[in-house]
Protein backbone atom coordinates (compact mmCIF):
# COMPACT_ATOMS: atom_id res chain seq x y z
CA UNK A 1 0.00 0.00 0.00
CA UNK A 2 1.25 3.20 -0.63
CA UNK A 3 0.32 6.50 0.85
CA UNK A 4 1.04 9.77 -0.73
CA UNK A 5 1.79 12.38 1.44
CA UNK A 6 0.19 16.20 0.93
CA UNK A 7 2.10 19.09 2.10
CA UNK A 8 1.01 22.86 2.75
CA UNK A 9 2.94 25.79 3.27
CA UNK A 10 1.15 28.70 5.78
CA UNK A 11 2.91 31.90 5.94
CA UNK A 12 1.53 33.42 9.40
CA UNK A 13 2.23 36.76 11.18
CA UNK A 14 1.83 36.88 14.86
CA UNK A 15 0.73 39.40 16.81
CA UNK A 16 0.28 40.46 20.31
CA UNK A 17 -3.38 41.03 19.40
CA UNK A 18 -4.38 39.63 16.02
CA UNK A 19 -3.60 36.71 14.02
CA UNK A 20 -3.61 37.65 9.94
CA UNK A 21 -3.21 34.51 7.90
CA UNK A 22 -1.37 36.32 5.03
CA UNK A 23 -1.13 32.67 2.63
CA UNK A 24 -4.40 30.75 2.94
CA UNK A 25 -7.80 31.52 2.99
CA UNK A 26 -8.49 33.56 5.57
CA UNK A 27 -9.43 37.48 4.92
CA UNK A 28 -9.10 39.75 8.23
CA UNK A 29 -10.38 43.26 6.97
CA UNK A 30 -11.80 43.82 10.66
CA UNK A 31 -11.85 47.93 10.78
CA UNK A 32 -15.33 49.11 10.99
CA UNK A 33 -15.89 51.91 8.65
CA UNK A 34 -17.12 55.82 9.27
CA UNK A 35 -19.29 58.17 8.40
CA UNK A 36 -16.58 61.19 8.42
CA UNK A 37 -17.68 64.66 6.96
CA UNK A 38 -20.00 66.55 5.10
CA UNK A 39 -19.41 69.84 3.78
CA UNK A 40 -21.23 72.26 4.13
CA UNK A 41 -23.24 70.65 6.92
CA UNK A 42 -25.43 73.77 7.31
CA UNK A 43 -26.60 76.46 5.04
CA UNK A 44 -29.50 77.54 2.68
CA UNK A 45 -30.37 77.47 -1.03
CA UNK A 46 -32.97 78.41 -3.69
CA UNK A 47 -34.15 75.43 -4.90
CA UNK A 48 -33.62 74.75 -8.68
CA UNK A 49 -30.11 75.90 -7.89
CA UNK A 50 -27.28 73.25 -7.93
CA UNK A 51 -24.98 73.10 -5.18
CA UNK A 52 -22.09 70.64 -4.22
CA UNK A 53 -21.99 68.66 -0.97
CA UNK A 54 -18.79 67.01 -0.05
CA UNK A 55 -18.98 63.88 1.83
CA UNK A 56 -15.74 61.37 3.10
CA UNK A 57 -16.16 58.19 4.45
CA UNK A 58 -13.00 56.83 5.85
CA UNK A 59 -11.72 52.93 6.57
CA UNK A 60 -8.67 51.53 8.34
CA UNK A 61 -8.27 49.16 5.85
CA UNK A 62 -7.85 51.58 3.69
CA UNK A 63 -10.83 53.23 0.86
CA UNK A 64 -10.79 50.57 -1.54
CA UNK A 65 -12.46 48.21 1.50
CA UNK A 66 -15.44 50.70 1.05
CA UNK A 67 -18.16 49.04 -0.52
CA UNK A 68 -21.42 51.42 -0.44
CA UNK A 69 -21.52 55.09 0.65
CA UNK A 70 -25.03 56.69 1.21
CA UNK A 71 -26.18 59.88 1.65
CA UNK A 72 -29.95 61.04 2.75
CA UNK A 73 -31.28 64.72 2.53
CA UNK A 74 -35.08 64.75 4.29
CA UNK A 75 -36.78 65.85 7.22
CA UNK A 76 -36.41 62.75 9.54
CA UNK A 77 -34.33 59.44 8.10
CA UNK A 78 -36.22 58.26 5.19
CA UNK A 79 -36.07 56.78 1.84
CA UNK A 80 -39.04 58.54 0.55
CA UNK A 81 -40.00 61.31 -1.04
CA UNK A 82 -36.18 63.19 -1.03
CA UNK A 83 -32.46 62.92 -1.75
CA UNK A 84 -31.72 59.23 -1.07
CA UNK A 85 -28.62 58.44 -3.18
CA UNK A 86 -25.52 56.16 -2.53
CA UNK A 87 -21.90 55.51 -4.20
CA UNK A 88 -20.92 52.08 -5.32
CA UNK A 89 -16.84 52.03 -5.25
CA UNK A 90 -16.62 48.40 -6.68
CA UNK A 91 -18.17 49.39 -9.60
CA UNK A 92 -17.87 53.18 -9.72
CA UNK A 93 -21.73 54.14 -10.76
CA UNK A 94 -24.52 56.25 -8.69
CA UNK A 95 -28.14 55.24 -7.70
CA UNK A 96 -30.88 57.80 -6.80
CA UNK A 97 -34.34 56.61 -4.80
CA UNK A 98 -37.36 57.15 -6.58
CA UNK A 99 -39.97 58.76 -4.97
CA UNK A 100 -41.65 56.10 -3.11
CA UNK A 101 -38.63 54.17 -2.10
CA UNK A 102 -39.15 51.29 -4.29
CA UNK A 103 -36.45 51.51 -7.31
CA UNK A 104 -32.92 52.61 -7.77
CA UNK A 105 -33.05 55.08 -10.43
CA UNK A 106 -29.68 55.70 -12.07
CA UNK A 107 -26.27 53.54 -12.23
CA UNK A 108 -24.01 56.03 -13.74
CA UNK A 109 -20.67 56.76 -13.59
CA UNK A 110 -19.88 59.77 -12.04
CA UNK A 111 -18.25 62.58 -14.60
CA UNK A 112 -20.83 61.02 -17.32
CA UNK A 113 -23.15 63.46 -18.93
CA UNK A 114 -26.30 61.11 -17.23
CA UNK A 115 -28.43 63.13 -14.88
CA UNK A 116 -30.46 61.08 -12.04
CA UNK A 117 -33.61 62.60 -10.67
CA UNK A 118 -36.66 62.27 -8.97
CA UNK A 119 -39.77 64.27 -8.11
CA UNK A 120 -38.22 66.11 -5.34
CA UNK A 121 -33.77 66.23 -6.58
CA UNK A 122 -31.85 65.53 -9.31
CA UNK A 123 -27.93 64.68 -9.64
CA UNK A 124 -25.73 66.20 -12.11
CA UNK A 125 -23.26 63.16 -13.27
CA UNK A 126 -20.89 65.34 -14.98
CA UNK A 127 -19.91 67.32 -12.32
CA UNK A 128 -20.13 65.23 -9.52
CA UNK A 129 -16.46 63.33 -8.38
CA UNK A 130 -15.22 60.93 -6.56
CA UNK A 131 -11.92 60.13 -5.17
CA UNK A 132 -9.64 57.77 -2.81
CA UNK A 133 -6.42 58.40 -1.09
CA UNK A 134 -5.49 56.07 2.13
CA UNK A 135 -8.21 55.47 4.45
CA UNK A 136 -10.74 58.00 2.91
CA UNK A 137 -13.11 58.27 -0.01
CA UNK A 138 -14.63 61.67 -0.92
CA UNK A 139 -17.58 62.11 -2.47
CA UNK A 140 -18.75 65.54 -4.67
CA UNK A 141 -22.39 64.87 -5.18
CA UNK A 142 -23.64 68.20 -7.52
CA UNK A 143 -27.05 68.10 -6.36
CA UNK A 144 -29.96 69.92 -7.11
CA UNK A 145 -33.76 70.68 -4.93
CA UNK A 146 -36.56 71.18 -6.89
CA UNK A 147 -39.53 73.49 -6.10
CA UNK A 148 -41.43 70.11 -4.39
CA UNK A 149 -38.76 69.75 -1.89
CA UNK A 150 -38.56 72.95 0.20
CA UNK A 151 -37.74 73.55 4.35
CA UNK A 152 -35.16 72.32 6.53
CA UNK A 153 -33.81 68.99 6.38
CA UNK A 154 -31.52 66.60 8.10
CA UNK A 155 -28.50 65.09 6.19
CA UNK A 156 -28.01 61.64 7.32
CA UNK A 157 -24.70 59.75 6.34
CA UNK A 158 -24.10 55.82 6.05
CA UNK A 159 -21.23 53.48 5.03
CA UNK A 160 -20.79 49.72 5.18
CA UNK A 161 -17.10 47.66 3.58
CA UNK A 162 -16.59 44.49 1.65
CA UNK A 163 -17.29 42.67 5.10
CA UNK A 164 -20.55 44.12 5.48
CA UNK A 165 -18.97 46.49 8.63
CA UNK A 166 -21.06 49.43 9.14
CA UNK A 167 -21.24 52.79 10.82
CA UNK A 168 -24.90 53.04 11.41
CA UNK A 169 -26.80 56.18 10.41
CA UNK A 170 -25.36 59.33 11.83
CA UNK A 171 -26.53 63.08 11.80
CA UNK A 172 -24.31 64.82 9.61
CA UNK A 173 -25.67 68.55 8.99
CA UNK A 174 -28.57 70.76 8.28
CA UNK A 175 -29.79 72.38 5.28
CA UNK A 176 -32.87 74.76 4.02
CA UNK A 177 -34.57 75.04 1.03
CA UNK A 178 -35.73 78.36 0.43
CA UNK A 179 -39.02 79.22 -1.54
CA UNK A 180 -38.53 82.49 -3.77
CA UNK A 181 -41.42 84.26 -4.35
CA UNK A 182 -43.66 84.05 -7.77
CA UNK A 183 -43.86 86.56 -10.09
CA UNK A 184 -46.75 88.14 -12.84
CA UNK A 185 -45.25 87.82 -16.25
CA UNK A 186 -47.46 89.56 -19.11
CA UNK A 187 -50.84 89.83 -20.86
CA UNK A 188 -51.52 89.52 -24.30
CA UNK A 189 -52.90 91.51 -26.02
CA UNK A 190 -52.12 94.43 -23.79
CA UNK A 191 -53.60 96.58 -25.09
CA UNK A 192 -56.17 95.50 -27.02
CA UNK A 193 -60.32 95.98 -27.64
CA UNK A 194 -63.18 93.72 -28.32
CA UNK A 195 -66.72 93.85 -29.19
CA UNK A 196 -69.27 92.62 -26.67
CA UNK A 197 -70.93 88.89 -26.86
CA UNK A 198 -67.64 88.11 -28.61
CA UNK A 199 -65.07 85.46 -27.37
CA UNK A 200 -61.60 87.03 -26.76
CA UNK A 201 -58.80 85.23 -26.00
CA UNK A 202 -56.00 86.60 -23.44
CA UNK A 203 -52.83 85.31 -22.57
CA UNK A 204 -51.41 85.68 -18.76
CA UNK A 205 -48.13 84.44 -17.81
CA UNK A 206 -46.85 83.52 -14.12
CA UNK A 207 -43.11 82.75 -13.21
CA UNK A 208 -41.91 80.85 -10.68
CA UNK A 209 -38.20 80.57 -9.77
CA UNK A 210 -38.56 77.48 -7.61
CA UNK A 211 -40.05 75.82 -10.74
CA UNK A 212 -44.14 76.49 -12.37
CA UNK A 213 -44.88 73.31 -9.86
CA UNK A 214 -44.61 75.32 -6.87
CA UNK A 215 -47.02 77.72 -8.60
CA UNK A 216 -50.54 77.36 -6.68
CA UNK A 217 -53.06 79.73 -7.61
CA UNK A 218 -53.58 82.40 -10.75
CA UNK A 219 -55.45 85.35 -10.91
CA UNK A 220 -56.72 87.59 -13.55
CA UNK A 221 -59.34 90.79 -13.02
CA UNK A 222 -60.94 93.01 -16.06
CA UNK A 223 -62.55 95.67 -14.58
CA UNK A 224 -62.50 99.83 -14.84
CA UNK A 225 -60.99 99.31 -10.99
CA UNK A 226 -59.21 97.00 -9.03
CA UNK A 227 -62.55 95.62 -7.38
CA UNK A 228 -63.59 91.71 -8.22
CA UNK A 229 -67.02 92.71 -8.12
CA UNK A 230 -69.69 93.14 -10.91
CA UNK A 231 -66.89 92.11 -13.24
CA UNK A 232 -64.40 89.01 -14.93
CA UNK A 233 -62.43 88.00 -12.00
CA UNK A 234 -61.14 84.13 -12.09
CA UNK A 235 -58.31 82.56 -11.08
CA UNK A 236 -56.16 78.68 -12.00
CA UNK A 237 -55.98 76.21 -9.18
CA UNK A 238 -53.09 74.28 -10.62
CA UNK A 239 -53.12 71.63 -8.18
CA UNK A 240 -56.40 70.87 -8.93
CA UNK A 241 -56.31 72.10 -12.48
CA UNK A 242 -59.66 73.72 -12.07
CA UNK A 243 -60.85 77.20 -13.35
CA UNK A 244 -63.49 79.42 -11.69
CA UNK A 245 -65.21 82.49 -12.13
CA UNK A 246 -65.95 84.73 -9.31
CA UNK A 247 -69.92 86.32 -9.01
CA UNK A 248 -71.21 89.97 -9.26
CA UNK A 249 -71.17 90.37 -5.68
CA UNK A 250 -67.93 88.79 -5.32
CA UNK A 251 -68.69 86.73 -2.82
CA UNK A 252 -68.73 82.95 -4.74
CA UNK A 253 -66.66 81.50 -7.30
CA UNK A 254 -68.33 79.53 -9.84
CA UNK A 255 -67.97 76.46 -11.91
CA UNK A 256 -64.49 74.62 -10.79
CA UNK A 257 -63.51 72.94 -14.12
CA UNK A 258 -60.89 71.43 -15.82
CA UNK A 259 -59.33 73.39 -18.94
CA UNK A 260 -60.56 71.75 -21.81
CA UNK A 261 -63.96 70.70 -21.00
CA UNK A 262 -67.39 71.66 -22.24
CA UNK A 263 -68.51 73.80 -19.73
CA UNK A 264 -68.98 77.07 -19.58
CA UNK A 265 -68.56 79.55 -16.58
CA UNK A 266 -71.09 82.92 -16.43
CA UNK A 267 -71.78 86.04 -14.55
CA UNK A 268 -73.69 88.70 -15.16
CA UNK A 269 -71.01 90.09 -16.67
CA UNK A 270 -68.89 87.67 -18.55
CA UNK A 271 -68.29 84.20 -19.79
CA UNK A 272 -65.40 82.01 -19.63
CA UNK A 273 -65.28 78.50 -22.10
CA UNK A 274 -63.22 76.07 -20.50
CA UNK A 275 -63.12 73.88 -23.61
CA UNK A 276 -60.83 76.58 -25.46
CA UNK A 277 -58.90 77.32 -21.83
CA UNK A 278 -55.90 76.03 -22.07
CA UNK A 279 -52.70 76.37 -19.77
CA UNK A 280 -49.14 75.86 -21.09
CA UNK A 281 -45.52 75.24 -19.42
CA UNK A 282 -42.40 77.50 -20.88
CA UNK A 283 -39.81 76.19 -19.64
CA UNK A 284 -38.95 74.87 -16.17
CA UNK A 285 -40.61 77.93 -14.33
CA UNK A 286 -43.48 79.77 -16.01
CA UNK A 287 -47.01 78.98 -16.51
CA UNK A 288 -49.20 80.51 -19.22
CA UNK A 289 -52.81 80.49 -19.11
CA UNK A 290 -55.10 81.17 -22.13
CA UNK A 291 -57.93 82.76 -21.42
CA UNK A 292 -61.67 82.63 -24.01
CA UNK A 293 -63.96 85.22 -22.28
CA UNK A 294 -66.83 87.40 -23.77
CA UNK A 295 -67.17 90.88 -21.56
CA UNK A 296 -69.73 93.61 -21.60
CA UNK A 297 -68.53 97.20 -23.13
CA UNK A 298 -66.04 99.97 -21.63
CA UNK A 299 -62.49 100.52 -21.27
CA UNK A 300 -60.95 98.03 -18.59
CA UNK A 301 -57.59 97.27 -16.60
CA UNK A 302 -56.45 93.75 -16.49
CA UNK A 303 -53.92 93.73 -13.33
CA UNK A 304 -52.90 89.92 -12.72
CA UNK A 305 -51.78 88.06 -9.80
CA UNK A 306 -50.08 85.06 -8.50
Amino acid sequence: MFFRLIKVTFLILFTSSLLIIIRGTAHAGTNPPVNDTLSPSSGTNYANTPLTFATTYTDLDGYTDLKHCYLNINTTQSQKYCFYAYYNRGTNKLYLKDDLATTWYGGYTPGSTNTIENSYCSINCASTTVSGSGTTLTINWNITFKGTFQGTKNCYMYVYDATGNTDGWDTVGTWTIQNSSPTVGTVTPNPGSVEPETENLITTTYTDNDGYQNIKYCYIIINSRLSGSNCFYAYYNRSTNKVSLRDDANTTWLGGYDPGSSNTISNSYCTLNCANYAIRQYGDNQLGSNIPTQHDRNQKQLPIHV
